[in-house]
């Protein structure tokens, strides 16, 4: 007989049927015995609370109908079962296997069925209760569980629970005995929930959260609600607290009392507030149920923002009739308000800008469990690239994170946990669906309403839009009407409509030329537009990120927004000769999938930043600097406070000037005491330098953190801004002659052109100059391993046959013999046919050959007209690997793209193949540098090829040809060549966001026509 067989409905397959014997929603907080015990210790060590986070005995059985009533019986042998981590999912303790897609479910049937075969486990363990807990109310708290679990103690059903991403209490004190007890807890895999949270993740499976016991008295506070709002030009606070308390009597006198303390220094904020409970229950139409209320204002408080996030110690106390402490709460706040008026979003009265990032609570090893240490390594990561919002897509996340958003301001849109992409206009629509739309939400807001960091409330993601979103928004507005609500599906067809349902509009990846046009339509609305995703940063992306935040920046009503998203979700698996690597989905057997769809981070899931982040730290930098050509002449610059509530005093600036990449003159900046949104006139006492004909004059200013905080130490460069100056006097132009060399060089030709190089018998070059307009695919160009990607840029290539260029043939000619500056020159012309296309490209090259060690190039290719956009062009060599030290006079440090350059310097970088290397988790184009003047590689040995470009070109270096990582699903299967590959292109095609977004802008794509470049190689 089954555990569940006397259940005439499964529990787990009935959506109107929320939970069993669940407490409600409520407030996180930890009860102390006194004010002086709440103020001092840690929540984690109160005397009322026990953690049960350890190693419990496991079985995974195949279904649900497979659980025993013998499992749950505390007198059941267990001793031989596996042991398990809790928390922790079962999908990452090697059971079961964890399962990614993105809009399908993972299974096949329809709502609100689940497969037959629908992994579910049984958890044991034991707890005491302490002679101190005696008739006492014990409560069990889960913060997650993954999807529906029962709760069984000392071989008693208590109740059920769904909801993976919010807690599930139970009150267990019937069934607990002193002393030794029995803890057993069934978890079925799948359950009518998760057509709720099909969310564009990884399906995991287990108790993932922390796990623990509370007691209260027979009497407790039930819940409290802290409202904290500023008053009077956003100076004083007032603050309104509403306990919610649990009576086991109609007795009077019973009462609330509540301090608020400065939560750094533990002193006292105005007077104690007291309020008795309400508890005659005789007239019901004012009588509430058992509530206290009180209100306070205060002075001169100090605000909390994302710049300054000041929190509040708020202590309420629940005292007897006799007077007696029975129970004692901390929770914090902070003094904020959040309207909208005028098509902006308000912060303390101010518009401030979105800077925001989508976020899945990811690890690689553990999967949906996260140590506080991770989330706070998110934080401050998050912080120091100038982000200040995340989206918790698409759920609640840990508690533990918003303390710290908290504590270390980041403004949250807190979303609910509904998402039924799959069923995406069904379920919202069908009322059998209410209860758990109501109850996902209701709960949200119950959990979190205390927190400042919350700045909206979201009803979930792509869901549709129906009644359900309507009765949800309803609840929510009426219960906190101090946050706006955000929902991007009421707004998808018509981002003018659904005004009750979102305060926000919130679209999904639009076009920035769109977002301009919205932003100067005349409109009544009063809206603001904050995206809620844009930029999708899968694989080597990001391209156009300046375009969205030039028109951010200039245009009113446009606020910011979210970046899809945080960290790649890749999962750490090992090959079987020991290399380590990252899996996606199909990676784990788990059929259906999609493929790499989650890896779309800007961080590698080690949090390993990928150069994107760079981009985005520049263009969310809270200092800008401005050169006004009138002031050019007497160096004079505007800087520009671009943050909303603090003086520009907090960093310091340092200048320099340089000439290719050589730094000169250099200086600190004057003390920038300039206020929020302001701007200051700053004088830069620089000496004019002389330079050569070619040699570009920089000046780069770069900003400083003054002082520690609690994200970044002192000295952290939040931001930089460089110029290129005019040189207003030039030097002797130097003779364009190579370096002299010793070294005895040989150069060897074909009819195909330079074909190697050598010195003595060592080759230097393997293989010499060839056309190349092939790159490893992006995903934004087309995700290569899928179907249906024939419309994008990776489906039109490959029609076009850029990956398999033919030979047709070459002319060769000895076009010049002159002077003794140029021995001699050759021509050599080859054409290429691409695909179904005869002739499709004609590269000329003329070799001049200067003295034994160098040779010039200069480069003519004609695209045939009809041809598609091309991925580059550009030429492709080959050197000897042991050249793995480089240095280039470009734009860098980090890798970089015609339209994802904005947070590029201009300088002269030493780096290594490896550093120029990066190792996107599905291997593709990457490495690239643009506006290279100068290119030097070198061995070990101090021999050293320097490549001299007549203007500035793109370059990368590499291990890997565009082929191997365009054969290659995984870092594992690369294998370094035989040699070291050069790709020399006057230009690459930009990299877009079209995996889940705008396509690559029509300016920076490459259209057929003629180019021309030349480059000299010199060997030393």
């Amino acid at each position: 007989m089954s555990l569940f067989d006397k259940y005439l409905v499964k529990p787990w397959q009935n959506p109107e049927l929320t939970g069993i014997n669940r407490l409600p929603g409520k407030t996180t907080f930890t009860s102390f015995r006194s004010e002086h015990a709440a103020l001092g210790a840690d929540s984690r060590k109160s005397r009322f609370c026990k953690r049960l986070n350890d190693e419990w005995k496991f079985k995974l059985l195949t279904s649900p109908h497979k659980a025993l009533p013998s499992h749950v019986d505390p007198s059941f042998d267990d001793s031989a079962w596996a042991g398990i981590t809790v928390p922790g999912n079962w999908t990452m303790q090697g059971f079961d296997k964890p399962h990614y897609t993105n809009v399908q479910m993972p299974f096949d049937v329809l709502p609100p069925q689940v497969p037959r075969h629908n992994p579910t486990a049984i958890y044991r363990t034991t707890f005491t209760v302490p002679k101190a807990w005696t008739k006492k109310r014990i409560v069990v708290h889960f913060a997650g569980v993954e999807s529906c679990c029962f709760v069984y103690v000392n071989g008693t059903a208590i109740g059920m629970g769904k909801d993976s991403r919010l807690p599930s209490e139970f009150d267990i004190t019937s069934a607990a005995i002193p002393g030794r007890n029995s803890l057993a807890v069934v978890v079925i895999r799948y359950s009518d929930g998760s057509y709720l949270e099909d969310q564009d993740h990884w399906w995991m499976a287990g108790i993932y959260r922390d796990v623990y016991l509370y007691v209260t008295g027979k009497c407790y506070l039930q819940d409290i609600a802290v409202n904290a709002s500023l008053a009077n030009d956003y100076r004083d606070g007032n603050l309104r607290i509403k306990a919610c308390v649990s009576l086991d009597k109609m007795k009077p006198g019973w009462k609330v009392r509540a301090q608020l303390y400065d939560n750094a220094r533990r002193r006292k904020i105005g007077k104690s507030l007291e309020a008795p409970v309400a508890v005659d229950s005789a007239n019901p139409y004012s009588f509430h149920g058992f509530e206290a209320e009180m209100s306070a204002s205060y002075r001169n408080i100090l605000p909390w923002t994302d710049e300054t996030p000041h929190l509040y110690a708020c202590i309420v106390s629940l005292i007897d009739p006799r007077g007696k402490t029975i129970e004692t709460a901390r929770l914090h706040t902070g003094f904020r308000t959040v309207e909208i008026s005028d098509r902006q979003l308000l912060i303390n009265g101010k518009p401030v800008i979105i800077k925001g990032v989508n976020r899945h609570e990811h690890d690689d090893a553990s999967g949906k469990t996260l140590r506080r240490e991770s989330m706070l390594r998110d934080i401050r990561m998050m912080k120091q690239a100038n982000f200040n919002a995340v989206r918790t897509a698409h759920y609640p996340n840990d508690p533990q994170w918003y303390d710290l958003c908290d504590a270390y301001g980041l403004y949250l849109i807190d979303e609910a946990n509904i998402e039924s992409h799959a069923f995406m206009n069904t379920l919202c629509t069908d009322p059998q669906w209410a209860p758990a739309f109501l109850d996902r939400g209701i709960r949200m807001v119950q959990r979190d309403r205390n927190h400042p960091s919350i700045i909206a409330w979201s009803l979930g993601n792509e869901s549709g839009y129906g009644a359900n979103h309507d009765a949800l928004a309803a609840w929510i507005r009426r219960t906190d009407p101090s946050r706006p609500l955000h929902y991007e599906g009421a707004i998808r067809t018509d981002w003018d409509g659904a005004e009750h349902a979102t305060d926000i509009i919130c679209p999904m990846y639009p076009n920035p030329a769109y977002l301009i046009e919205w932003s100067q339509r005349k409109s009544e609305q009063r809206r603001p537009l904050i995206m809620c995703e844009y930029s999708h940063a899968m694989g080597n992306s990001n391209g156009g990120l300046a375009d969205y935040w030039d028109a951010i920046y200039s245009n009113h009503g446009l606020q910011g927004g979210f970046i899809w998203d945080w960290v790649d979700q890749g999962l750490r698996l090992v090959d079987k000769q020991g290399n380590a690597y990252w899996g996606y989905g199909g990676d784990f057997n788990d059929v259906p999938n999609d493929r790499n769809f989650c890896i779309n981070g800007l961080v590698f899931p080690d949090r390993t930043p990928h150069p994107a982040l760079f981009e985005c730290k520049h263009v969310q930098q809270p200092v800008d600097v401005e050169i006004d050509e009138l002031f050019l002449k007497k160096k004079r610059f505007i800087v520009h406070n671009r943050s909303f509530f603090t003086n520009l005093s907090r960093l310091r600036g340092e200048w320099e000037v340089a000439v290719s990449g050589v730094p000169g003159e250099s200086g600190t900046l004057p003390h920038l005491a300039i206020p929020p949104q302001a701007s200051q006139e700053i004088d830069i006492a620089y000496t004019d330098p002389v330079v050569a004909c070619g040699q570009v004059v920089t000046v780069t200013f770069r900003f400083y953190a003054r002082t520690e905080t609690n994200w970044c130490r002192a000295g952290h460069e939040v931001g930089w801004k460089q110029f290129v100056l005019p040189a207003w006097e030039y030097g002797p132009a130097p003779d364009g002659k190579p370096c002299t060399s010793s070294i005895d060089t040989h150069w060897e030709c074909d009819t195909h052109g330079l074909t190697a190089c050598l010195a003595g018998k060592e080759a230097l070059i393997l293989s010499g100059p060839r056309l190349q307009v092939w790159r490893a695919c992006t995903d934004n160009d087309g995700v290569k391993g899928w179907t249906g990607q024939h419309n994008k840029s990776l489906g039109i290539w490959l029609s076009a046959g850029f990956d398999k260029l033919r030979l047709r043939g070459s002319e060769y000619a000895e076009a010049y013999e002159g002077d003794r500056d140029r021995e001699s020159q050759l021509e050599i012309k080859s054409r290429y046919d691409a695909g179904s296309t005869i002739g499709a490209f004609v590269h000329t090259q003329q070799l001049g050959f200067i003295r034994d060690n160098a040779v010039r190039i200069y480069n003519r290719i004609e695209a045939r007209a009809g041809l598609p956009h091309l991925p580059r062009i550009g030429v492709r060599l080959l050197l000897h690997r042991d050249f793995h030290n480089i240095c280039y006079l470009g734009n860098g440090p980090w890798e970089n793209y015609c339209d994802r350059m904005r947070g590029t310097l201009f300088g002269l970088y030493q780096s290594t193949l490896e550093k120029m290397h990066t190792p996107y988790i599905l291997p593709q184009e990457n490495g690239n540098r643009t506006g290279v003047h100068r290119l030097e590689l070198s061995n070990d040995h101090d021999r050293k090829i320097r490549f001299s470009f007549d203007t500035p070109l793109e370059i990368s270096v590499s291990r890997f040809s565009a082929e191997e990582l365009f054969a290659a699903f995984h870092t594992n299967e690369l294998s370094p060549g035989e040699g070291i590959v050069v790709n020399i292109d006057y230009r690459q095609s930009g990299l877009g966001t079209a995996s889940c977004g705008p396509a690559t802008a029509p300016r920076h794509l490459i259209q057929p026509a003629t180019f021309e470049f030349g480059y000299s190689i010199t060997i030393l």
